[in-house]
């Protein structure tokens, strides 16, 4: 079997979290070979982007600007700003789809996916993911508008629908993955939902989780290079006088930090939609018993080529 560990399989949080790990040792190098080449021009993008946007910040706050004293500038930077964004979002969206695709093919053809089968899946899920979030949006825009009618209680509404629109977050979480694992398009909306029905709390404790082991992840990694750029600041006798506030990060760290910002959002991509995986596969089986009709399957299969070389 290639991937050693069949996602489809009842298990626990723990268990979950340990598989995807366990597939990332285990295959780091297949997933990346299709991952890279169908994220990497967007990751380009986001890398030379992130790198201007921080120089043209730099230069702003360095030269006292402000929006009302240059619009230009200001208009220049918001417009930085909504390339990083854009970049961001497709190479994340890229990313985490290229990690389901991979896992799905690797599932079914019981072998390493090539680059070019992952790519047909990921871009005929595409579409149907935007789609699916376009309509959850406006759904959720409706429900921003209906609150708003409400003026002075706003505050206190959202407060006490908080645990409501988190109880919703969580049922739906799953959908990007059964577009990609199950060829669906909005009606995977109501799988997620389906899926995550009797398994609320677990799910919620995954999610939070991931979430978890990302922040800790990405602070990490970034962490040493924090200190090196305030190190070198201090060893360098700048100082920053608070009438005059100067941006005194240098070319090499902004360069720096915006690659190691790549390789931080790649990093917990790939363990985020390898446990998403993991965890719609836990659900799946633990609604449909997917594995004991796999092992049935596989049983028949050795049943009758066992009957065949008796034969011969």
């Amino acid at each position: 079997m290639y991937l050693k560990y069949d996602p489809f399989r009842k298990r626990s949080v723990g268990a979950s979290i340990n598989l995807t790990f366990a597939l990332l040792r285990g295959h780091a190098k297949d997933i990346f070979s299709v991952v890279l080449p169908i994220a990497g021009p967007a990751a380009l993008i986001y890398f030379i982007s992130i790198f201007f946007l921080q120089e043209e910040a730099r230069y702003m706050v360095n030269g006292g600007d402000i929006f009302a004293d240059n619009i230009n500038e200001s208009l220049n930077l918001m417009g930085q700003a909504f390339i990083t964004i854009f970049a961001y979002m497709a190479f994340t969206l890229l990313a985490q789809l290229s990690v389901y695709a991979w896992a799905r093919k690797a599932y079914e053809s019981d072998r390493a996916p090539v680059l070019a089968e992952v790519w047909r899946l990921v871009r005929k899920s595409i579409l149907p993911l935007i789609g699916t979030v376009i309509i959850f949006a406006l759904l959720g825009g409706l429900a921003a508008i209906a609150f708003s009618l409400f003026g002075m209680l706003i505050p206190f509404l959202i407060f006490l629908i908080f645990i409501p629109i988190v109880y919703v977050l969580v049922r739906f979480s799953l959908f990007p993955v059964a577009i990609v694992m199950e060829d669906r398009s909005v009606d995977s909306l109501g799988r997620s939902w389906r899926l995550v029905a009797d398994n609320w709390w677990p799910s919620f404790g995954f999610l939070f989780l991931l979430w978890l082991i990302s922040v800790v992840l990405g602070f990490t990694l970034e962490l040493p290079l924090t200190i090196i750029n305030g190190a070198d600041s201090y060893f360098d006798f700048e100082t920053v006088d608070p009438a005059s506030l100067e941006f005194t990060s240098d070319t090499w760290y902004i360069a720096l930090s915006s690659l190691l910002s790549i390789l931080v959002v790649l990093l917990t991509t790939l363990i985020s939609g390898l446990a998403s995986v993991s965890w719609f596969g836990n659900l799946v089986d633990r609604k449909e018993n997917v594995g004991i009709q796999r092992d049935i399957e596989a049983s028949m299969q050795s049943e009758q080529s066992s009957e065949q070389e008796g034969e011969y």
